[in-house]
């Protein structure tokens, strides 16, 4: 038998207001070329039943307790056997019903892809913007990532990285995209919205996912790159009085006054 194109994942817990339409988002796509696989977490609620009610399309469906969203994530792609693994997790669902046929031309016209990269439509209580964050070097070294909903990673791409780091509580997506570039895989942004995401997910965490994109970037980049993220980030949220300040209590300021002799233009 052969393997199918994609390996769609869907991890949920407790998500019975919204998995159905996420199922349906998928059983409705013009390209079949899939296998559906999805990951409850032993949720109490009825999602198990809307699930049930849905058997036909799926092939694999685990319902076991798990660490969190990134182990139930991995435990997906472990048991995935699809070329390339997307993930469209409770709650997204699926922008068009062509995104897959759309996806699979260009992913069938160049066999090389490891990854693949469109752009989502974020939706707000009042309002919606497609978001197209370009997947690149530079971006993220500066601490910007595509969001997960817009990308296809081939399977053995996925475990030469070494799948989702589940030590991060809201970036390991961002971890496995650094690593991505890191390790320069073969990557392509194609201009198709993939998905909708509602606004407020895992990785909407601000703090939390702050301090994990500082320690990513310093494993990954190197303290220099960090640094520079820590610095743009507390200069654009919360100004230069509060950088300045920051740069002085790390001694950074100091240094850089001596060095420049300009110590009489510092403001305390």
């Amino acid at each position: 038998m052969n393997k199918p194109l994609f390996s769609i994942i869907t991890v949920c817990f407790n998500a019975q207001e919204v998995i159905e339409k996420t199922i349906q988002s998928l059983v409705t796509q013009t390209n079949k070329d899939y296998e559906y696989i999805i990951v409850d977490g032993a949720s109490k609620d009825k999602t198990l039943d809307i699930i049930n009610q849905y058997k036909k399309h799926i092939d694999v469906l685990i319902s076991e307790p798990d660490t969190g969203i990134y182990d139930a994530m991995n435990k997906g792609a472990k048991v995935a056997k699809g070329k390339y693994v997307y993930y469209l997790n409770a709650g997204d669902w699926f922008y068009k019903d062509d995104v897959l046929l759309r996806v699979s031309k260009k992913l069938l016209k160049d066999s090389e892809i490891d990854v693949l990269v469109g752009t989502i439509n974020l939706n707000y209580p009042n309002y919606e913007v497609i978001k197209n964050t370009q997947f690149s070097k530079k971006n993220i070294i500066l601490g910007k990532m595509p969001p997960h909903q817009a990308s296809f990673f081939s399977l053995s791409a996925l475990k030469q990285l070494g799948l989702f780091n589940h030590k991060y509580k809201s970036s390991a997506d961002f971890d496995l995209m650094a690593k991505a570039i890191k390790h320069n895989l073969n990557y392509v942004n194609l201009d198709v919205v993939v998905a909708n995401f509602i606004s407020g997910g895992t990785s909407s965490n601000k703090e939390i996912s702050y301090i994990e994109t500082y320690d990513i970037l310093k494993n990954h980049f190197g303290l220099l790159v960090a640094s520079f993220f820590k610095i743009k980030k507390i200069y654009f949220e919360q100004g230069l009085k509060r950088l300045l300040f920051a740069l002085k209590m790390n001694g950074i300021y100091d240094y850089l006054a001596r060095k420049n002799n300009t110590r009489k233009f510092i403001a305390h």
